[in-house]
């Protein structure tokens, strides 16, 4: 039995050892070669802002995406990234994308946060992904990355890839700006124009007015036209003596014996179903013995 056992474990070591090499070898530079059970996050001193590993962006477009989100990095002081690649190389997106952050020392402060716009190209696997990493979690929450989702959802699918980076970047911005709270300027892409809208449209004293004139013509219409149904109402109808209820029934034909009251309705729990693509929470695809943990969250759709 020991020596069964000690040929199925040196097997194992054996099968190991050529498996883990070749896994490193597909695997793009920037991933970690060495021992990933020893990994722990850290801070790179200048990484890339842009790595478009599927080659998607023109010279001018890629040189325009890291003018545009090295100026919020360097203001605001975050770690953020914009990554694209053709082959999650057996991982899934999510995975991906967060061991993009974590190896390529993304995170900033003490709690190691930082967040990657991801889109992968990968064959039968289309998606796109916004991936953040342990103190970012709390900040790109699964509503966020929905607003996010909405807001670049016609032009991905649409092959506009460069107006939705762009549009990643200022909403990232505003947002860090805000102090990572949700406003009404980052959930109405054409907030400005939806404000001037609202204002030339709606001032408080029209609003009044308005809410006045409405209810007060409700009232009168309503009334006219109940009044004329009611007296259509009082021409059909014929009248008749009354009768004594007891008179329909044939006595001793009805009985009421069993007088259990059951109620016609019943209370219905709603539990909001997860959309596909949505959000989701885990450990990265190595096993961290780091302080950070090496989670992440990450939010997306398919196209």
């Amino acid at each position: 039995m020991m020596k069964r056992f000690l040929t199925v474990l040196f097997s194992a070591i054996l099968i190991m050892s050529f498996v883990l090499p070749a896994f490193a070898e597909n695997m793009p530079d920037w991933y970690y070669k060495g021992d990933l059970s020893e990994f722990s996050d850290f801070h790179a001193e200048n990484p890339p802002r842009v790595v478009d590993d599927a080659d998607i962006f023109s010279d001018e477009e890629e040189a325009e995406l890291n003018n545009r989100i090295n100026e919020v990095v360097e203001n605001l002081g975050i770690g953020y990234a914009l990554f694209t690649d053709n082959n999650n190389h057996g991982l899934s997106p999510e995975e991906y994308s967060s061991d993009f952050l974590h190896f390529g020392g993304y995170g900033v402060g003490d709690g190691y946060g930082a967040v990657v716009f991801y889109i992968s190209f990968e064959e039968g696997n289309r998606c796109w992904r916004t991936t953040s990493i342990n103190s970012y979690e709390s900040i790109f929450t699964s509503y966020v990355t929905f607003q996010i989702d909405e807001m670049v959802d016609a032009d991905i699918r649409a092959g506009r890839y460069y107006e939705a980076y762009l549009k990643h970047i200022d909403f990232v911005g505003k947002l860090f700006e805000n102090g990572g709270e949700l406003t009404d300027e980052l959930i109405y892409a054409d907030y400005d124009e939806y404000e001037a809208n609202y204002s030339a449209d709606y001032s408080d004293d029209d609003k009044d007015s308005n809410i006045f004139t409405t209810i007060a013509a409700a009232v009168v219409v309503g009334a006219i036209v109940g009044g004329m149904h009611l007296a259509s109402c009082k021409k059909a109808m014929r009248v008749v003596s009354p009768v004594d209820a007891h008179e329909y029934l044939v006595k001793g034909s009805f009985d009421l014996r069993d007088k259990q009251v059951y109620y016609l309705y019943s209370t219905v729990t709603k539990t909001e179903k997860q959309k596909s693509g949505g959000s989701s929470g885990g450990g990265s695809s190595y096993s961290s013995g780091s302080s950070s943990g090496g989670s992440y969250s990450s939010g997306g759709r398919s196209f």
